[in-house]
Protein backbone atom coordinates (compact mmCIF):
# COMPACT_ATOMS: atom_id res chain seq x y z
CA UNK A 1 0.00 0.00 0.00
CA UNK A 2 3.51 1.83 0.33
CA UNK A 3 1.95 3.49 3.55
CA UNK A 4 5.26 4.75 5.72
CA UNK A 5 5.18 3.50 9.02
CA UNK A 6 7.48 4.14 12.48
CA UNK A 7 7.14 2.67 15.90
CA UNK A 8 8.86 5.59 18.06
CA UNK A 9 10.21 4.28 21.06
CA UNK A 10 8.40 5.83 24.52
CA UNK A 11 10.95 7.87 25.19
CA UNK A 12 11.81 9.36 22.19
CA UNK A 13 7.35 10.00 21.65
CA UNK A 14 7.35 13.55 22.36
CA UNK A 15 10.64 14.71 20.96
CA UNK A 16 9.36 13.04 17.68
CA UNK A 17 5.88 13.91 17.89
CA UNK A 18 6.08 17.32 19.66
CA UNK A 19 9.63 18.80 18.34
CA UNK A 20 10.52 17.21 15.26
CA UNK A 21 6.64 16.65 13.83
CA UNK A 22 7.34 13.99 11.88
CA UNK A 23 4.52 11.82 12.50
CA UNK A 24 0.82 12.48 10.84
CA UNK A 25 -1.16 9.79 12.81
CA UNK A 26 -1.17 8.37 16.08
CA UNK A 27 -2.88 4.56 15.77
CA UNK A 28 -3.13 2.45 19.07
CA UNK A 29 -5.03 -0.54 20.00
CA UNK A 30 -7.47 -1.40 23.21
CA UNK A 31 -7.90 -3.95 25.55
CA UNK A 32 -11.56 -2.59 25.72
CA UNK A 33 -13.16 0.26 24.27
CA UNK A 34 -15.70 1.72 26.98
CA UNK A 35 -19.73 2.58 26.31
CA UNK A 36 -19.10 6.20 25.95
CA UNK A 37 -15.85 5.35 23.32
CA UNK A 38 -13.13 5.79 25.65
CA UNK A 39 -10.51 2.74 25.82
CA UNK A 40 -9.21 1.01 28.41
CA UNK A 41 -5.36 0.59 26.87
CA UNK A 42 -1.69 -0.19 27.97
CA UNK A 43 -0.64 2.08 30.61
CA UNK A 44 0.85 5.19 28.44
CA UNK A 45 -1.83 5.41 25.86
CA UNK A 46 -3.76 8.39 27.96
CA UNK A 47 -0.17 10.48 28.09
CA UNK A 48 0.40 9.07 24.45
CA UNK A 49 -3.53 11.01 23.41
CA UNK A 50 -2.68 14.19 25.38
CA UNK A 51 0.21 14.92 23.75
CA UNK A 52 -0.94 14.14 20.32
CA UNK A 53 -4.25 16.48 21.53
CA UNK A 54 -1.63 19.25 22.39
CA UNK A 55 0.04 18.77 18.87
CA UNK A 56 -3.01 18.62 16.74
CA UNK A 57 -2.30 15.08 15.53
CA UNK A 58 -5.41 12.43 14.82
CA UNK A 59 -5.64 10.16 17.68
CA UNK A 60 -7.10 6.41 16.26
CA UNK A 61 -7.79 3.72 17.83
CA UNK A 62 -8.03 -0.19 15.78
CA UNK A 63 -10.11 -2.31 17.84
CA UNK A 64 -12.49 -5.13 16.89
CA UNK A 65 -16.18 -4.69 18.02
CA UNK A 66 -15.97 -7.33 20.17
CA UNK A 67 -14.07 -5.22 22.43
CA UNK A 68 -16.78 -3.21 23.42
CA UNK A 69 -17.85 -2.88 26.69
CA UNK A 70 -20.57 -1.79 29.14
CA UNK A 71 -18.29 0.01 31.54
CA UNK A 72 -18.32 3.70 31.89
CA UNK A 73 -15.25 4.66 34.17
CA UNK A 74 -16.03 7.95 35.73
CA UNK A 75 -11.55 8.30 35.62
CA UNK A 76 -8.11 6.69 35.83
CA UNK A 77 -9.03 4.96 39.42
CA UNK A 78 -12.36 3.44 38.06
CA UNK A 79 -11.69 1.00 35.44
CA UNK A 80 -13.61 -1.96 37.55
CA UNK A 81 -11.01 -4.86 38.20
CA UNK A 82 -7.96 -5.18 40.20
CA UNK A 83 -4.29 -5.30 38.56
CA UNK A 84 -1.55 -6.36 40.28
CA UNK A 85 1.34 -5.86 38.77
CA UNK A 86 4.94 -8.13 39.58
CA UNK A 87 7.65 -6.05 41.82
CA UNK A 88 10.70 -6.96 41.19
CA UNK A 89 12.83 -4.44 43.07
CA UNK A 90 14.55 -5.16 46.78
CA UNK A 91 13.08 -1.80 48.12
CA UNK A 92 9.73 -2.24 50.68
CA UNK A 93 9.50 1.32 49.69
CA UNK A 94 8.32 0.77 45.75
CA UNK A 95 5.10 -2.03 47.01
CA UNK A 96 2.94 0.49 45.66
CA UNK A 97 0.81 -1.02 43.51
CA UNK A 98 0.68 -0.07 40.09
CA UNK A 99 -2.09 0.53 37.06
CA UNK A 100 -1.03 -1.76 33.96
CA UNK A 101 -3.67 -0.49 32.16
CA UNK A 102 -4.91 3.86 31.78
CA UNK A 103 -7.94 4.90 30.41
CA UNK A 104 -8.43 7.62 27.64
CA UNK A 105 -11.38 9.30 27.47
CA UNK A 106 -13.71 9.86 24.06
CA UNK A 107 -12.71 13.49 23.97
CA UNK A 108 -8.89 12.79 22.83
CA UNK A 109 -9.97 10.37 20.43
CA UNK A 110 -10.26 11.08 16.81
CA UNK A 111 -11.99 8.00 15.32
CA UNK A 112 -12.46 4.10 16.08
CA UNK A 113 -11.11 1.56 13.13
CA UNK A 114 -13.17 -1.59 13.50
CA UNK A 115 -13.66 -4.52 11.23
CA UNK A 116 -17.30 -2.35 10.30
CA UNK A 117 -15.16 0.89 9.09
CA UNK A 118 -13.94 4.08 10.90
CA UNK A 119 -16.64 5.50 13.35
CA UNK A 120 -16.73 8.08 15.60
CA UNK A 121 -16.16 7.13 19.52
CA UNK A 122 -20.51 7.72 19.83
CA UNK A 123 -20.62 4.46 17.77
CA UNK A 124 -19.80 2.56 20.62
CA UNK A 125 -22.82 3.45 22.66
CA UNK A 126 -24.88 2.60 19.42
CA UNK A 127 -23.80 -0.49 18.72
CA UNK A 128 -24.27 -1.58 22.71
CA UNK A 129 -27.89 -0.44 22.15
CA UNK A 130 -28.80 -2.52 19.08
CA UNK A 131 -26.51 -5.32 20.80
CA UNK A 132 -28.68 -4.85 24.62
CA UNK A 133 -31.68 -2.84 23.43
CA UNK A 134 -30.35 -0.54 26.90
CA UNK A 135 -27.08 -0.15 28.92
CA UNK A 136 -28.96 -0.57 32.21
Amino acid sequence: MGIPVAEIPEAAVAHVMGLLRQVNMVIVGAEAVTSNGGIISRIGTFQLAQLASKVKIPFYVAAETHKFARKFPWDQRDLGFEQRMLDFSTDTASKQPQDAVDYTPPALISNLITENGVHLPLYVFEQLLDIYGSLA
